[in-house]
């Protein structure tokens, strides 16, 4: 809760100067480095007696800000090093105790002072609104309390607010430190103006913040996203209205042409909170163009790596924290129109909303929206697949298993070998929708995809592959099928072949089938053959095959060792008797 110009803040501060500027005059660079709870400088652990608190704050900064490492070269200005020092203490957007928050969460308990030691703290609103009469107790706590800042009110005249005014645009094009005014305060002064019928002002500071952002100078271009993203956060409801009837392509041309990661990174903050604002209204149409230029107006650019994760974290982030919900709530619509602006929202958001749509091809209920999210997800840059086929595996519930299935045809219509293991998922359901997407895709995809899983080492998903050849009566993959008639391979997957050549009805199988049928084991088993299980299902097979030479080959075999053989093939020849009587 210190201001920034707190004696103690400044005194750490100037400490940090001095003793960065007498190692520079000893070496040319000095790198400050993490190392467990304490920074090295130079590969050395600063002495205590020298550095005292400041290695511990060093240390804190550079881990809150994600850092590992800072170099300063020899020639580093004091303006240079006050920037770096108050970019390390810069909260991050999403922090939840920025001061804004904190002033609004005092001005609800109705807290308007905080004493610490012997000092008293104003909160910051209380002090820029003074909301009492001129004249009035409330108006002289209100001035009291803007000694050191900027009082903004309803109570105060027309010269007061162009003052107030000329405070903001003087912040606005002072280079960093020369204006005496608190960023903090500026979003209370739009909404002092505002409410006091003074919108002429907040127009033309709207004004000034676009121009700031299209200016040649790095320092006005990120003081001007900072302000805006400071409106953005800190206003009241009744500016936010205000707020969202402004036109946000000044911002869109920033981002687009911005090269400075400093600078860009502002304007990323700004442009998060501007499409809060928007998706939280269902505006989507000026959604889409802002997303656009964030998501992917970095390709191309010099500092292209340097951009891109920056726009890319940051709409992860959005994503994470439920920004996008009014997108999913559009898609579930009626109206085409919603449906596709949420779609082209998503799409240009890019590599960010990758986990976001995942999501809603594995969550969402709606098969509808679950297409068009998987539709989305093969056009996103990005391993968007990759994030897919984990959850194909258990221990990821049959449900979820189903709804990603459901959409294969769509997220990889060629299929591929990562897709096997649903061939022989445990889950019967799993394994019928799984049918269903290969008889949706063209039959050449499907019929190459399981010619390759025939020929996999498992026989689970060989089996499972038999299941899909039968589904789909792919006769022309008969000699994938008969490759699999070794007298080494599971009795199971035998069995499994000869009812799937069998319910092909295709001439080919007939020899491949009466290989099996003949070939019993023989001399104690010396002779290796096929299981009685085995040559029966070939038998049972046979009479499924309505030619002749498949009749022979039964009537060889009633008189065979095998009780189960003979059997089977005197019913089979029985039903290819009824079979031709009724035709």
């Amino acid at each position: 809760l210190y201001p920034p110009e707190n004696e103690l803040n400044v005194a750490l501060q100037e400490r940090l100067e001095r003793q960065a500027q007498a190692l520079l005059e000893r070496v040319p660079t000095v790198t400050l480095a993490l190392a467990d709870d304490n920074i090295v400088i130079n590969g050395i652990r600063p002495h205590p007696k020298w550095f005292g608190i400041t290695s511990p704050l060093l240390h804190k900064l550079m881990q809150e800000t994600g850092l590992t490492s800072v170099t300063l070269t020899r020639g580093v200005s004091r303006e240079d090093f006050q920037i770096l020092l108050t970019q390390l203490a810069q909260p991050a957007t999403e922090d939840a105790m920025t001061p804004v928050v904190l002033a609004k969460l005092l001005e609800e308990r109705g807290i308007t002072t905080i004493q610490v030691g012997s000092r008293s703290y104003a909160a910051a609103r209380a002090s820029l609104r003074a909301a009492g009469k001129p004249g009035g107790t409330d108006s002289e706590e209100g001035a009291s309390a803007g000694t050191h800042g900027v009082i903004a009110g309803p109570g105060r005249s027309r010269s007061e607010e162009d003052r107030l005014f000329e405070q903001v645009a003087q912040w606005l094009d002072a280079s960093l430190g020369a204006s005496n005014l608190r960023e903090e305060e500026i979003p209370a002064a739009v909404d002092s103006w505002l409410a006091s019928d003074r919108k002429d002002l907040a127009d033309r500071l709207w004004e000034r913040l676009m121009a700031a952002l299209e200016s040649p100078m790095e320092g006005t271009r990120q003081r001007g996203a900072a302000g805006l993203n400071l409106l953005l956060t800190g206003a009241n409801v009744g500016t936010l209205t205000w707020l969202r009837e402004q036109s946000f392509e000044p911002l869109e041309k920033a981002l687009l042409k911005e090269t400075s990661p400093r600078v860009f990174q502002w304007q990323v903050r700004a442009t998060v909170e501007a499409l809060k604002l928007l998706l939280k209204e269902g505006e989507l149409a000026r959604v889409a163009s802002l997303a656009e230029a964030l998501g992917k107006g970095q390709a191309g650019k010099p500092n292209e790596k340097r951009l891109v994760p920056l726009a890319t974290a940051a709409v992860e982030n959005m994503a994470a924290t439920g920004v996008f919900q009014p997108l999913l709530g559009a898609l579930k619509e009626s109206d085409p129109a919603r449906r596709e602006q949420a779609r082209a929202v998503l799409a240009a958001l890019g590599e960010g909303s990758l986990q976001f749509v995942v999501n809603i091809v594995t969550k969402e209920e709606d098969a509808e929206v679950r297409k068009i999210a998987a539709t989305l997800l093969r056009s996103l840059p990005g391993a968007g697949l990759r994030l897919i086929v984990p959850q194909l595996h258990p221990p990821t519930p049959p449900e979820t298993t189903r709804r990603i299935v459901g959409v294969l045809n769509l997220l990889a219509p060629e299929l591929g070998p990562d897709f096997f293991s649903l061939l022989a998922h445990s889950d019967v359901l799993v394994r019928a929708e799984f049918t269903g997407v290969l008889s949706s895709v063209r039959r050449p995809a499907a019929a190459m995809f399981l010619s390759r899983a025939l020929a996999e080492p498992q026989p689970q998903i060989a089996a499972g592959a038999l299941e899909g050849v039968r589904a789909l009566h792919m006769t022309e993959l008969v000699d994938p099928i008969v490759r699999l008639l070794r007298k080494d391979a599971p009795p199971d997957l035998l069995k499994a072949c000869c009812a799937c050549l069998g319910q092909l009805k295709n001439e080919e199988a007939i020899d491949p089938l009466v290989d099996v049928l003949r070939q019993r084991p023989r001399f104690l088993g010396l002779v290796r053959g096929f299981p009685e299980t085995v040559r029966a299902a070939a038998a049972r097979a046979l009479g499924e095959l309505p030619f002749p030479q498949a009749q022979d080959a039964l009537r060889a075999v009633l008189k065979d060792g095998s009780l189960a053989v003979r059997s089977t093939a005197r019913l089979a020849l029985a039903r290819l008797k009824q079979g031709r009587e009724s035709r």
